[in-house]
């Protein structure tokens, strides 16, 4: 599994909140610190705020927060929030990329292969690996 520059930089982002999550950070302070792209950042935060895993305020004194503590947020729910759910194999469960998926001998292997991703991207929690 590959990861795109949306779910880096969404980990990133969400890494340098978590290291004070009570506290309100201004996006701009983060993409000058991490050296991303502002723009890019915007809309990866408003995907985060939209999902529910971060918290927005206007004024002199808003920016973003976590919306819940770091070790209950988990590497797969950011990733869903930014791209939706990953995807080991594309032909997982999905017919319509694989005409012959159901009689496929590799499906099922596949198809573990995708769980256990799942299952270790639900295990991975934010607050494992504060920046």
């Amino acid at each position: 599994m590959k990861t795109s520059k949306k779910e880096d930089y969404a980990i990133v982002l969400m890494s340098a909140l978590a290291k004070n999550y009570n506290e309100y950070i201004s996006l701009k302070s983060v993409s000058d610190k991490y050296k991303l792209p502002y723009p890019f950042m915007k809309q990866i935060s408003n995907d985060l705020v939209n999902s529910n895993l971060l918290k927005t305020k206007g004024g002199a004194f808003g920016g973003y927060k976590l919306a819940k503590s770091p070790k209950d947020i988990s590497w797969r729910e950011i990733l869903v929030a930014v791209s939706g759910e990953p995807q080991f194999a594309k032909c997982v469960g999905n017919k319509e990329i694989c005409p012959v998926l159901s009689k496929c001998p590799a499906a099922s292997a596949w198809s573990e292969v995708q769980c256990v991703i799942l299952q270790a991207l639900d295990n991975v929690k934010l607050s494992d690996f504060l920046m």
